[in-house]
C-alpha cells in the first residue's frame, strides 16, 4: 500500500511537470497592412502571452524611404515610443527603417499607425505594394517583432499576385523550449523521490 501511494506521488509530480512544459507560454503577432497609394495603415496585434517590446519594418529598395510615421490617438493602452523615423509630415528625417519600442504591449492588445513611403528626397505618390512586396531585383521589406525574454520573430514580406487591398502576416511560437524554474523544481522533486524509494528498497 505504501509503495502504491509513493508511486502515485511520483506520477503526480511528473504529470504536473510535463503539463507545465506543455502549457508553456506562447508568443506571436499578427500584422495587417491595408490602404492605397503611399500611406498604408499597419495594425499589429499581440496574439501570444508574452509582451511585445519592439517592432520594425525595413524597406529593401534603398531608392525609397519612410518620410513620416503617423500614430493613432487610441492604441489600446499600449505604451510606445518611435525609435527610428520622423513623426512630422514631410519632415527632414528620411529613413529606410521605422522602429517602435513598447513598454506595455500585452496579450490581445492592438497597435495601429500609418507610414508615408516616398522616393528618396522627394514627396511622391507611390504605390506601397510594389515597394514593400513586389520589389523586382531589390529585396522586399523586412519585418521584425521582438518579445520580452524571448527570441525576435522576423520575415521578409513575400511577393503577392492578384488585386489585394489587405495583407496579413503572422508568426508565432507555440511553446517556450526552456522549462521555467518551477518546472525544473517539479522534475527535481520527482526524481529525488524516485531515487530515494529505490535506495530504500535496496537497503531492505
Amino acid at each position: 500500500m505504501k509503495n502504491k501511494r509513493l508511486a502515485g506521488l511520483v506520477t503526480g509530480i511528473f504529470v504536473l511537470a510535463v503539463a507545465s512544459i506543455v502549457n508553456a507560454t506562447p508568443y506571436g503577432y499578427d500584422l495587417t497592412i491595408s490602404g492605397n497609394n503611399n500611406v498604408p495603415t499597419f495594425t499589429l496585434e499581440n496574439i501570444g502571452q508574452i509582451n511585445i517590446t519592439g517592432y520594425s519594418l525595413t524597406i529593401g529598395n534603398i531608392a525609397y524611404n519612410w518620410d513620416a510615421i503617423y500614430q493613432e490617438v487610441d492604441n489600446d493602452n499600449v505604451g510606445y515610443s518611435l525609435v527610428s523615423g520622423d513623426a512630422v509630415d514631410s519632415g527632414a528625417l528620411r529613413v529606410d527603417m521605422f522602429e517602435y519600442a513598447f513598454t506595455s504591449f500585452s496579450a490581445g492588445n492592438i497597435f495601429i499607425h500609418e507610414a508615408d513611403v516616398d522616393k528618396d528626397d522627394y514627396n511622391t505618390l507611390e504605390n506601397y505594394k510594389t515597394i514593400l512586396f513586389n520589389n523586382g531585383d531589390s529585396d522586399n521589406a523586412l519585418l521584425t517583432v521582438s518579445f520580452l525574454g524571448a527570441d525576435a520573430l522576423s520575415m521578409t514580406l513575400p511577393d503577392y499576385t492578384g488585386v489585394l487591398d489587405v495583407f496579413e502576416f503572422s508568426q508565432s511560437v507555440d511553446t517556450n523550449p526552456i522549462p521555467e524554474p518551477a518546472t525544473m523544481l517539479l522534475f527535481g522533486t520527482g526524481l529525488a523521490v524516485l531515487v530515494g524509494s529505490r535506495i530504500r528498497k535496496k537497503k531492505k
